[in-house]
């Protein structure tokens, strides 16, 4: 039986070491649970990167949570780090004030 395996590219801020993570289960719900379980332990100190041509990549299906950890939405179904507000998009007056 092939383990699952998800690596993510793991990248510490404050001394800016980036080092790749290797997170194995005998079932996608496990390894995934690792993996969030680190992310979310380290997600104040370091940033995460998704490698393409991991499983995690080309399969985001497999690993929903994690997945939807690491690209969060917003209510109106897209990124949400590019939100906003109720339109999603800034309005031209918003634009003009700094938004």
């Amino acid at each position: 039986m092939q383990l699952a395996k998800i690596t993510l590219e793991a990248h510490h801020c404050d001394n800016r070491n980036t080092y790749l993570v290797t997170f194995e289960g005998h079932a996608y719900a496990d390894a995934e649970a690792s993996a969030v379980a680190y992310v979310e332990q380290r997600g104040a100190t370091h940033a995460f990167h998704i490698p393409e041509d991991g499983d995690l990549m080309q399969r985001p299906a497999r690993y929903p949570i994690l997945w939807g950890l690491l690209n969060p939405t917003c209510e109106h179904g897209m990124s949400a780090s590019l939100c906003f507000g109720p339109q999603h998009y800034a309005s031209d007056l918003e634009i003009s004030q700094g938004w």
